[in-house]
């Protein structure tokens, strides 16, 4: 495979991970709007910083069992930490 094929490829892969990263992001937001209304609405700007698949579906699926945005914001919380420090 030449380079040119490989950044294509390259590019494609981004572009997949990109619009599977938005589309969890986006049921997360749903998922906090019906569950804590506006007041879970201000968890979005720290869960659009993370890039993580991983713990982007730790979050969706931890809208389960929380019963606060509080509780939310400690499923990520630990993630942005490291993230903050590394950068």
């Amino acid at each position: 495979m030449g380079p040119v094929q490989q950044a294509r490829e390259k590019g494609i892969q981004q572009g997949f991970q990109q619009g599977i990263q938005q589309g969890v992001q986006q049921g997360i937001q749903l998922g906090v709007e019906l569950k804590f209304g506006s007041k879970g609405l201000t968890l979005m700007p720290d869960i659009r910083r993370i890039q993580d698949i991983e713990v982007l579906n730790t979050i969706h699926n931890g809208l389960k069992f929380v019963n606060s945005p509080e509780e939310l914001r400690g499923i990520y919380r630990e993630y942005l930490n490291k993230s903050d420090e590394e950068n």
